[in-house]
């Protein structure tokens, strides 16, 4: 199935003047219907002199709420204005439900969702908890794009992730769907320390067979894990063979797993310079 149907989040009016011309660039890149959205807070948290936490809301703030969607709709429609493809704007009711809630509800019926990197210097909202609640309960495939990223080309060669996973599989299979034609996928395999790299998990010969007959170029690779992780790992290799796409599986294990170890997910987010095709 192609992507025709792109959904785009936009937290700031700083934000969306380098991601919406990401988002238009991968929707000429398809030919694809391209909705416009801004989640915004219910509430907001204030820390009073006295450490107190209370709930900032009324007037003053849902008049700020209206006027930062409006500025950031100003951006969308003046910068997808002059394109070929259909652009439409979605508006959430101020305190009506969660910012998260409704950018995940909104992304089920997409092909594709794309989110910046992660603000992590936003006092008001937490984006990185917002993505991974868009990832977990949106069941769509959600391309993170680095913050200031400028999209040239996009699933012509793509660097995926393996490991025998539930994850792992629909990731690739949602990646299929972003592969262009005479696309390659080089498939990377991250052993640890005293593994046997060459081996890996069986499947992804299998996997490299099965994309064959789609037409698809892939090439197997086993390296061990750097220094720095599996991200840097994944980052790295990404850049040494010039894709233009990473993809991965997301959150491979449970909420509690990945508050105490810290998940790949996030270090991908973080650390990201490609655009990375997550799937959960």
């Amino acid at each position: 199935m192609a992507i025709k149907t792109i959904v785009v989040g936009l937290m700031t009016p700083a934000d969306a003047e380098w991601l919406v011309p990401a988002a238009c660039a991968v929707a000429n890149s398809y030919g694809a219907h391209l909705i416009g959205v801004h989640p915004v807070e219910t509430k907001l948290p204030y820390v009073s002199m006295d450490g107190m936490v209370s709930d900032l809301s009324g007037p003053m703030f849902y008049d700020w709420q209206i006027e930062e969607t409006t500025a950031i709709r100003d951006i969308f429609d003046r910068l997808t204005r002059v394109e070929d493809f259909v652009a439409e704007w979605r508006t959430q009711e101020v305190g009506t439900m969660g910012s998260a809630d409704f950018l995940a509800g909104i992304a089920r019926i997409a092909d594709l969702v794309i989110v910046g990197q992660p603000d992590t210097g936003e006092a008001r909202r937490d984006e990185t908890a917002l993505y991974e609640y868009v990832i977990r309960q949106s069941g769509r495939p959600v391309l993170v794009v680095p913050r200031g990223h400028v999209v040239e080309t996009i699933g012509q060669h793509l660097l995926f992730g393996w490991s025998d996973t539930d994850e792992a599989a629909r990731a690739v299979h949602d990646a299929l769907t972003l592969a262009k034609q005479g696309a390659q996928f080089d498939i990377l395999y991250v052993g640890q320390e005293g593994q046997d790299c060459d081996a890996g998990p069986s499947a992804r010969r299998d996997l490299a067979a099965a994309l064959d007959r789609h037409g698809i170029k892939t090439e197997l690779i086993a390296v061990s894990a750097d220094a720095d992780g599996t991200a840097a790992t994944l980052l790295r290799h990404a850049t040494k063979r010039h894709c233009d796409t990473i993809v991965a599986g997301a959150f491979g294990h449970s909420r509690v797993y990945d508050f105490v170890i810290g998940a790949l997910t996030h270090e991908l987010m973080k650390s990201a310079n490609l655009p990375i095709l997550f799937a959960k």
